[in-house]
């Protein structure tokens, strides 16, 4: 509740959703094949939906140009060495594939790694595993939160 209200900026690193959805009213994330900040609005549910959907964009952008290009190395290599004809077409098409080889290509969208969290059985352990009694919390120059 106290980081709800926060008025300021505040970066910060964390991995519960709950927290982030219930706190963040904007996500700053580093694209790390553009090497830029991103920025998104909304708390972290929206953040993920709008990155979902620019990634299947960029996908599909990604996929119609490999199709493409491989399109054009087929028509190359098959009419390369024809007739004077189909030579020039084969050759002005490789200047396109040229062209947009130079232009830049969209890149695959980045993929986020996937990490294995789970950890071995314990076995049974004696209880408590941990107490902890007359504990209390404050931000530094701050009244006491509990």
């Amino acid at each position: 509740e106290y980081l709800s209200n926060w008025d300021r900026i505040l970066f910060f690193v964390c991995h519960s959703q709950d927290f982030m959805n219930n706190v963040c009213t904007h996500i700053v994330r580093l694209d790390a094949t553009y090497k830029k900040l991103r920025y998104y609005s909304g708390n972290y549910d929206t953040y993920v939906q709008t990155r979902r959907d620019q990634d299947m964009v960029q996908m599909r952008q990604y996929e119609a140009e490999q199709k493409d290009i491989a399109e054009i190395k087929d028509f190359i290599a098959r009419f390369g060495h024809g007739t004077a004809k189909m030579v020039k077409q084969a050759q002005s098409r490789e200047k396109l594939l040229q062209k947009k080889l130079e232009a830049g290509l969209t890149p695959m969208p980045e993929q986020d790694p996937q990490y294995d969290w789970s950890f071995p059985d314990a076995g049974q352990l004696p209880v408590p595993v941990l107490s902890i009694e007359n504990v209390s919390f404050a931000y530094p120059g701050g009244k006491e939160l509990y």
